[in-house]
C-alpha cells in the first residue's frame, strides 16, 4: 500500500481537528457534519489511491504476447481489464483474477501469473476506476466491488465459462489493497479460493494503529477483509496468506490476526526478512505452493 507522507500529515491533522470539533453519540461514535464528511472523504481518497497510467507501448506489447483486452461497463462508466487466455484446452480449468496494490496497475502482476506455469488456466488483471487510463470514474469500495464483479463476468463470457460454475473455477489473487478487492470478488460471486499477499485486517484498524483514530470514526472508504473471509468460510473455501515479517507498511501482525480469527479458513506463510514490496521474490516458494493448493481446491477436496 503506497502512502504519501505529505498526505498522511494532512489527513491526520484534519481528522484530529474533526475529532476535537465534533461530538459523539451515546455509543461513543464520532459525529461529523456534511462539510467535515466531505473533507474526510477527499483526504481518504488521497491517502488510499494512487492511480497510474499505462504507456501505449506496454499495452501493445501485452497484446503481442497474446493478451486480450476485455471491455465492460459499470455505473462508473467504461472499464477495461486484461486477459491472458489459457494456452491449452477450449476453456480454462481455472480463471485467476489479479488485483494489485493501490499504487500499482493490474498488469504489474503479469510476471507473477506467467511464472506460475499453469498452462490450462486463464489470467485476468483488473484495474480500479480511475486507473490505467482506460477505466472511468473514481475508486471507492463500492466502485472497486463493481469492477471486480463485472470484469470476472465479462472474462467468463470471453472464455466460455458457465457463470454458475465460477465459485469452483475462479481463484483470486491480491496484493495489499488488492487483497481487499479480491475478497470483495469473493463476496460478490461466492468464490472459494484466495491467495493474499500482505493484507490488512481493515482500513479502520490501520487508521487506529498508525494514527490513533478510533475504529468508530465515520470513514467514507472502509475496507474490512474479515467480511470476505467470513464468506470464504461460509463457502467451505480457503485463503492462503503470504506476509513478510519486516513489512513496514502493513505489519505481519494483521495477517496473524486474520489467521487466528479464521483458523479453519486461513493458512498463513510468514516470510523471514520480507517487506511489503519484495514479497513475490522472497516468498516465491510459498507463493507458488499456495497457488497450486488454491487451484486444486474443489467441493470434493477441502484439504489444504
Amino acid at each position: 500500500m503506497n502512502v504519501n507522507r505529505r498526505h498522511l500529515i494532512a489527513y491526520c491533522a484534519i481528522l484530529a481537528a474533526c475529532c476535537l470539533a465534533c461530538g459523539s453519540n451515546a455509543l461513543g461514535q464520532v459525529k461529523l457534519d456534511k462539510t467535515q464528511l466531505e473533507q474526510v472523504e477527499a483526504l481518504e481518497r488521497q491517502v488510499l489511491y494512487y492511480p497510474r497510467l499505462y504507456g501505449a507501448d506496454r499495452l501493445k506489447q501485452f497484446q503481442r504476447r497474446g493478451g486480450r483486452r476485455i471491455d465492460y461497463t459499470t455505473p462508473q462508466g467504461h472499464q477495461t481489464a486484461w486477459l491472458i487466455p489459457q494456452s491449452q484446452g477450449s476453456t480454462p480449468e481455472r480463471l485467476w483474477v489479479f488485483f494489485a496494490g493501490n499504487g500499482s496497475l493490474g498488469l504489474d502482476l503479469e510476471p507473477v501469473a506467467r511464472a506460475a506455469g499453469f498452462n490450462a488456466d486463464a489470467f485476468l488483471f483488473v484495474d480500479y476506476p480511475g486507473y490505467g487510463g482506460l477505466c472511468s470514474g473514481k475508486p471507492s469500495p463500492k466502485s472497486i466491488r463493481e469492477n471486480a464483479r463485472e470484469s470476472i463476468l465479462a472474462a467468463a463470457k470471453q472464455t466460455n465459462l458457465d457463470p454458475a460454475g465460477l465459485p469452483d473455477r475462479v481463484c483470486v489473487f491480491g496484493h495489499s489493497l488488492g487483497c481487499a478487492a479480491a475478497l470483495l470478488a469473493v463476496e460478490e460471486l461466492h468464490l472459494r479460493s484466495a491467495v493474499l499477499c500482505a493484507p490488512f485486517t481493515s482500513t479502520a484498524d490501520v487508521a487506529q494503529a498508525r494514527f490513533g483514530i478510533p475504529r468508530t470514526f465515520p470513514f467514507q472508504h472502509l475496507f474490512d477483509n474479515r467480511v470476505g473471509l467470513q464468506e470464504l468460510a461460509k463457502n467451505h473455501g480457503r485463503a492462503w496468506i503470504i506476509h513478510g515479517d519486516k513489512d513496514p507498511v502493513l505489519p505481519v501482525t494483521m495477517s496473524e490476526t486474520l489467521s487466528q480469527e479464521y483458523k479453519d479458513t486461513v493458512k498463513l506463510n510468514v516470510i523471514p526478512g520480507g517487506d511489503h514490496n519484495d514479497i513475490f521474490a522472497r516468498g516465491k516458494k510459498e507463493l507458488y505452493e499456495s497457488m497450486n493448493l488454491a487451484r486444486s481446491l474443489s467441493r470434493r477436496d477441502k484439504s489444504g
